[in-house]
């Protein structure tokens, strides 16, 4: 197996790894939501005006996971650009 093919596997197992432990967090988060919702009463059905409370932290997981996915794909991209590029 060529050196390329081999940079090539490492870098999408590195992305699919990302992605399984993104993946997991979210599974994880939405238990531990859910418990949270049935069992304290956190998670409201009224819409105004609503208490700070778990919709805060939804937003926080949402903007980690937004993120994260956002850089894993940005080097991704340059990473397989400049190898290609040398090689010229």
């Amino acid at each position: 197996m060529s050196c390329e093919r081999v940079e090539e596997l490492i870098r999408k197992l590195a992305l699919g790894f990302i992605m399984l432990f993104l993946s997991g967090f979210l599974v994880i988060y939405y238990a531990i939501r859910k418990l949270a919702c049935a069992s304290t009463g956190l998670c409201s059905s009224a819409h105004w005006p609503e208490p700070p409370g778990i919709s805060s932290v939804d937003m926080l997981v949402m903007i980690f996971v937004v993120s994260v996915v956002f850089f894993s794909v940005l080097w991704y991209f340059s990473s397989s650009g400049t190898e290609k590029s040398d090689r010229k």
